[in-house]
């Protein structure tokens, strides 16, 4: 493992010790979280090397949804989708019948409680999801009526589940590992990837080169800047070290984005309170593995038990994210024209 001696952002050799972070997983080791004098740029070290990482995500780490198929595809038709589908059609220009038009005037509000945001509908457009794991999110664009959709994954496992039980050209490996042609995609999407990558500039850079002329590219990603790193502190679910090597907010985000030639378009955060529950399951349960203890299902936000506790803390999270207050992020940004 490698210590870190300087800011990845702006090369400052003036870093302070923020936090001891114990792994939240597997539960035995614990790492320092390291904050930027300078710009602000929150890092993980030690830094561990490529071989040391895998250690790190055992089979069932939570992105590797090992889905039923016809389940997984199934598209629902419940009020609530339609409220959905009412947003895709209005915040981002989805051709969708099945929506409720009286909603129109509040869909930037519903906006903010989407899972899962797409990108603006392009007809006939290529799409490429880096980190796809099982190809959850390529399914959700599926049904919204994306024809071309191609994964990137590097658990070999999950990328073989995206091809053979949804039928997706899923490429295994990372990015830079395969031949991509140039600007071959309109849309590039990745969902909670750039904290995990050995090199964010090198990553963006191969991103902008596979970008058609003003290409999007959508991100989520946690948001290190938010008040739940003040409220938790070493237990900031989100912090999830050492998978997460770096930790961004929206200053640090934009910064490197238009350093690497990427324009901000839209910026959100979501009312999402599911780093809430876990961080207070990864405090009360840090040091035993209670997966059986009914406490541990009511913080678990896929457990069905959970349900309750994340309803009656909407409201409040709703309000937090229209301050830009909570602990996750969603950014577009487009390749600047003048820098293809």
């Amino acid at each position: 493992m490698m210590k870190v001696e300087e800011c990845y952002i702006c090369g400052c050799k003036k870093l302070k010790h923020l936090w001891k972070v114990p792994e939240c997983l597997l539960r035995k080791d614990a790492f320092d979280v390291l904050h930027c004098s300078v710009c602000g740029f929150r890092m993980t070290s030690p830094r561990p090397s490529i071989n040391e990482l895998s250690v790190y995500y055992p089979d069932d780490y939570s992105a590797f949804h090992f889905l039923i198929p016809d389940k997984a595809q199934e598209k629902k038709t419940c009020f609530s989708e339609r409220i959905k589908n009412t947003v895709y059609v209005h915040e981002f220009g989805y051709p969708l019948s099945e929506h409720v038009k009286w909603i129109k005037p509040m869909a930037w509000l519903f906006r903010q409680m989407l899972g899962w945001f797409p990108p603006g509908f392009v007809k006939e457009g290529r799409l490429l999801d880096v980190g796809c794991a099982t190809g959850d999110y390529l399914v959700f664009l599926r049904t919204l009526g994306w024809k071309h959709l191609y994964g990137l994954e590097i658990n070999s496992r999950a990328a073989e589940w995206a091809r053979d039980k949804h039928g997706f050209d899923v490429y295994t490996g990372i990015l830079n590992e395969h031949y991509v042609p140039k600007e071959k995609f309109d849309v590039v999407t990745a969902w909670h990837v750039l904290e995990h990558v050995p090199d964010p500039r090198v990553f963006l850079r191969e991103v902008k080169r596979i970008l058609k002329p003003n290409g999007l590219l959508l991100m989520g990603m946690p948001n290190a800047g938010s008040f739940e790193t003040l409220i938790f502190r070493s237990f900031w679910w989100a912090w999830e070290v050492p998978r997460h090597l770096w930790h961004f907010d929206r200053k640090t985000l934009s910064r490197i984005l238009k350093e690497e030639g990427f324009e901000i378009e839209r910026f959100f955060i979501p009312a999402n309170v599911n780093n809430w529950l876990l961080s207070v399951r990864h405090f009360l349960f840090r040091s035993s593995d209670k997966t059986h203890h009914f406490l541990f299902k009511c913080l678990d936000p896929d457990q069905r038990a959970s349900v309750p506790l994340k309803a009656l803390l909407m409201f409040p999270g709703l309000m937090l994210s229209l301050a830009r207050s909570l602990g996750r992020m969603v950014v577009y940004a487009r390749v600047k024209e003048n820098m293809k």
